[in-house]
């Protein structure tokens, strides 16, 4: 089943040419890595790389919310993790620890007997770095 995602990203104005992409895995990491590579990986790095005319790299970094909790901290706080997705009560915490702000959310996109429902209230995040001057709200896109 394919996840409908909504994520906008500028990375026109920064020097770097290859990004970390951290997701907390609410369960095995493997599956993470397999069901979300081809667009935190695959897809942004072709789009992107097509749009700024130059070659950017995604890698994606998968972390367990489980088993790893503390390593997804570490991440940001060591700045290894240039954009970070995951569930709500982690990207909460991270705003308190880490003064980041929130540049978009996930809509997840149902179809029971036929019937199609947008789930808008609970989903992943995705936020930036706090040293990231360039993008602080959804506007600085």
């Amino acid at each position: 089943q394919m996840r409908a995602l909504v994520f906008i990203l500028v990375i026109a104005s920064c020097a770097s040419e290859t990004y970390n992409f951290v997701g907390v895995s609410v369960g095995p990491v493997e599956n993470f890595l397999r069901d979300f590579r081809p667009t935190f990986q695959n897809y942004l790095s072709d789009k992107v790389s097509k749009q700024l005319n130059r070659s950017i790299t995604f890698e994606l970094t998968g972390v367990s919310f489980n088993a790893d909790k503390d390593s997804i901290f570490e991440l940001v706080e060591s700045k290894r993790a240039d954009f970070v997705y995951g569930t709500p009560n982690i990207i909460g915490c991270l705003e308190s620890e880490f003064d980041i702000t929130l540049l978009a959310t996930v809509r997840k996109r149902y179809v029971v007997s036929g019937q199609e429902y947008i789930i808008n209230r609970y989903g992943g995040s995705i936020v930036t770095r706090a040293d990231n001057t360039d993008i602080k709200t959804v506007l600085d896109l």
